[in-house]
């Protein structure tokens, strides 16, 4: 009864559906990634201000506190704002079919809009975070001692007596990642304490007159605390270093042992 046509015409809807028939369009997909580069974007304009209102404490803090030298320290100010960026580049194109490089089945339209609405929230509060607690880090030198600061308050003064080594170094280093490049000079002074704390006094990267005249009396305190001092002295890096008020046979006898 094979050649029926009632038969064959119950046959053929009968059909298996494509395998596709769930999966998003690529219009959707696309929307997806759209959404979540742009939202990307202003997360990243957001942090342009963040940035500006960070360096404006850290200025004030350095000004307040009248130091004579003064570094930077690496802060988790912005992880708020780098653990959303990541979520919603990973939930928002899944929510619309995205399958790694190839489409999936999407959400619901009410929970594909309740991800963008959550994922604004997020994004204001890592924002508002960051204002509140994401000031910049770093670390203030003074006559007597050093002391270290988070988003605007000192949080650990030492004196120099309570140093424990002094890297106090000059010498040719190549360049590159690998090692492979020109010899150029590297110029280190700091100063570490127990307990981890590390004053980076050669902040910067090269001495200058000021700093020299800076430095001796913290450098008479160093070494009168009795820290062990290490560190390489270059020749040709002390004469490359060397420049309008900064002998190199000062700076070596600043560095030296």
């Amino acid at each position: 009864m094979t050649d029926n046509p009632a038969l064959s015409k119950v046959t053929d809807s009968d059909a298996a559906p494509p395998e596709d028939a769930d999966k998003a369009p690529w219009s959707l997909v696309l929307t997806g990634w759209a959404i979540a580069i742009g939202l990307t974007v202003v997360q990243l304009a957001l942090m342009l201000p963040l940035d500006a209102l960070a360096d404006a404490r850290f200025e004030a803090m350095v000004a307040r506190e009248r130091a004579v030298l003064w570094w930077r320290e690496d802060t988790l100010g912005y992880a708020p704002l780098i653990v959303v960026a990541l979520g919603l580049f990973l939930v928002i194109p899944w929510a619309h079919g995205s399958a790694r490089w190839s489409r999936g089945k999407p959400w619901p339209p009410r929970r594909r809009k309740a991800v963008l609405i959550g994922t604004v929230v997020a994004m204001a509060a890592a924002t508002g975070l960051s204002a509140l607690f994401g000031g910049r880090a770093g670390g203030l030198a003074f006559a007597e001692g050093a002391a270290w600061f988070e988003n605007g308050r000192v949080v650990e003064r030492r004196p120099w007596s309570a140093a424990r080594s002094i890297l106090a170094d000059c010498d040719m280093v190549r360049s590159g990642r690998y090692g492979i490049g020109k010899l150029t000079p590297s110029f280190t002074y700091e100063v570490s304490f127990p307990g981890g704390r590390t004053a980076l006094l050669s902040y910067g990267g090269a001495p200058w007159a000021g700093w020299m005249e800076t430095m001796a009396p913290i450098d008479r305190r160093l070494r009168a605390s009795g820290g062990r001092r290490r560190g390489a002295l270059n020749e040709t890096c002390l004469s490359q270093m060397a420049g309008p008020g900064v002998a190199p046979d000062a700076l070596r006898a600043l560095l030296g042992p």
